[in-house]
């Protein structure tokens, strides 16, 4: 007789994924950049091993850093069995953003971003870069913010925020977008105090088998940029490492000493210089490093940082772990995605789908010990006594790449219930025959 159980094909399923993928510049001023601190960028520390590990919680997600204030509202490290590297609905229209498989892990990023400076900027973009350190080395995320198409000719990479009403004739399903591309407006396009934008990315990491580093922290941070609009100079610093730098009568020489190229500076436009410390050397002041005003060509050379905001995860999310659903249930999660038994089928859904970042995410390490498994389909009763993950290292008869799962199971009959449920339909017919030969005697 055939066994089915949810409880047997989930806790062969866990051990199984595990084993899978396993094969082998310039300034803006004060007033632009503002002086925050970074958020706090420690990664969780590393699981060890001990069972039923106390659930944990991500830092949280809404960090100000200032002149730019920076949110992530989604953040996924895609797994190489995400079947659709799921990103939440950016325009908040229930709509999610999606593409196609990949046999390499990646990073996605919805970032939100509040211009909190008195300055006009635009060309807005941002920068994430995550490393995965482990017992072999690292390995490197880089994602930047990609090109939004659709509700304008214009692609854009930031979208701006402002409400519809929703049209009558619209299906129940569909919400009006609340954040909306703004690219072909030349009055609109700028992103003024006080405005929101948001923008996603995704990108593939330079490894397909990060599984196999080992590893013990996955940490990084994203930054948000703009240029800033009406600026009257841009300011660069040079110093005596890359630059022969000496003062004159009224000016600052500074040749580059890789191409030799000569620039003469008047010291109107030198806002800080430093000399060094042997003073005159045949017969000029040489300097330590100059900041010097630039007239920038446009308004584009001068760029607005965010401060950095911290991305961590625990080094188990590349693996596998025990996250919570938003129903309360616990699920094994390799990366972005959820390993769930349904209608006794193996099925791999995406966290976005579930409507849940990496980030905030209530999480807890594998047991040290296999789950008991006992189950009973009605007169066998079956319990697991061990179980064995066997490499293609340890075993010729397996391809490369690939594992064996071994399951034993101690297995009982209930003998004597059978033997009752058999006997009773015989009693039942046999005194069904006795009373129908009465019956029949009687009638005579």
């Amino acid at each position: 007789m055939a066994l089915k159980s949810a409880p047997i094909a989930l806790f062969a399923s866990a051990l199984a994924f595990a084993a899978f993928g396993c094969k082998s510049s310039s300034e803006a001023g004060a007033a632009a950049s503002g002086s925050a601190a970074a958020a706090d960028g420690s990664a969780a520390p590393a699981g060890t091993g001990t069972a039923a590990a106390a659930e944990e919680k991500a830092p949280a997600t809404d960090v100000a850093t200032g002149g730019i204030a920076v949110k992530i509202v989604d953040f996924q490290l895609f797994h190489p069995a995400s079947p659709d590297r799921t990103l939440a609905p950016i325009r908040e229209d229930g709509t999610f953003s999606t593409r196609g498989r990949s046999p390499y892990y990646g990073l996605g990023l919805i970032v939100e971003a509040k211009n909190g400076t008195s300055l006009l900027l635009g060309a807005a973009d941002f920068e994430a870069m995550v490393t995965v350190k482990g017992a072999r080395g690292n390995a490197y995320c880089r994602v930047e913010a990609d090109g939004i198409s659709g509700g304008g000719w214009v692609d854009t990479k930031a979208l701006g925020f402002y409400e519809k009403e929703k049209p009558a004739n619209a299906p129940a399903n569909v919400l009006p977008p609340k954040w909306h591309n703004e690219a072909d407006s030349t009055n609109e396009r700028p992103w003024r105090p006080g405005e929101s934008v948001r923008m996603i990315g995704r990108a593939e990491c330079d490894s397909a088998v990060m599984a196999d580093i080992d590893a013990s922290e996955i940490g990084g941070s994203v930054k948000v940029t703009a240029v800033r609009r009406f600026a009257e100079h841009d300011v660069t610093e040079y110093t005596k490492e890359t630059h022969e730098l000496s003062l004159g009568e009224d000016s600052v020489r500074i040749v580059d000493r890789k191409t030799s190229q000569l620039v003469v500076t008047p010291l109107k436009n030198v806002i800080e210089m430093k000399a060094e410390s042997s003073g005159l050397l045949g017969g000029k002041t040489n300097l330590e490093s100059v900041r010097v005003r630039v007239q920038p060509m446009t308004h584009r050379h001068v760029k607005v940082e965010s401060a950095p905001v911290a991305l961590s995860l625990h080094p188990h999310a590349l693996t596998l772990q025990l996250v919570k659903m938003p129903s309360g249930e616990q699920a094994h999660a390799a990366g972005n995605v959820f390993i769930l038994f349904e209608k006794e089928k193996l099925v791999y859904r995406d966290m976005g789908k579930e409507k849940l970042s990496m980030l905030g995410l209530s999480r807890q390490d594998l047991p040290a010990k296999s789950p008991e498994v006992t189950v009973k389909v009605d007169e066998f009763t079956g319990s697991v006594t061990g179980a064995e993950l066997t490499s293609f290292l340890d075993d010729n008869a397996l391809e490369k790449g690939q594992r064996a799962l071994l399951v034993a199971w101690k297995l009982s009959i209930a003998s004597d219930v059978i033997d009752s449920r058999l006997r009773a339909d015989v009693d039942n017919a046999k005194s069904a025959a006795e009373k129908a030969e009465q019956a029949a005697s009687a009638l005579g």
